[in-house]
């Protein structure tokens, strides 16, 4: 857990002994942001390694797609070739 976020569970356990209702509000709604933001970074470090994800496929792709096609010009030159000699 991070240090921030103990740091205001430990203020908000002793503004809950002291009943210090304005404080206590306080820190609920910072740690309310704490998590918020952590939420977004997470969100957002998702989306990177979901991106960086397809990313990594897509020079395998290029070559599957390239050795697809020279095949298919291999295949027609040689079907030509042999109509020829025929």
């Amino acid at each position: 857990m991070d240090e921030e976020i103990k740091q205001c569970l430990k203020e908000l356990e002793e503004l809950q002994n002291k009943l210090d209702d304005k404080k206590f509000e306080q820190l609920r709604q910072k740690m309310n942001l704490s998590y918020e933001d952590l939420d977004k970074d997470l969100d957002k470090t998702l989306e990177l390694l979901k991106r960086y994800q397809v990313e990594e496929k897509i020079p395998a792709f290029i070559r599957r797609s390239l050795i697809i096609s020279n095949d298919k010009k291999l295949s027609k030159r040689f079907n030509r070739q042999s109509r020829t000699q025929n």
